[in-house]
């Protein structure tokens, strides 16, 4: 069975925002975020003491948020 292009936006558009809620409550994401952050800091800022980096990582990762996109 196909859908048409349509039909799978809509589907999209109606499962997009519990989706996003779900992901971003995971363990999964949380651990993204904390492993990709401190990598980034460090590029952007250079080496940065251990408890200080912690410290932005969190800080960083508070102000991220994921929210669902729609078209429509």
């Amino acid at each position: 069975m196909s859908l048409s292009n349509k039909s799978v936006n809509r589907i999209a558009a109606a499962l997009v925002e519990e989706v996003a809620e779900e992901l971003v409550e995971t363990c999964d994401w949380i651990e993204f975020l904390h492993t990709n952050i401190g990598g980034i800091i460090v590029d952007k800022l250079g080496q940065v003491d251990d408890e200080i980096l912690a410290e932005l990582i969190m800080c960083v990762a508070d102000r991220i948020t994921l929210k669902p996109y729609t078209n429509e």
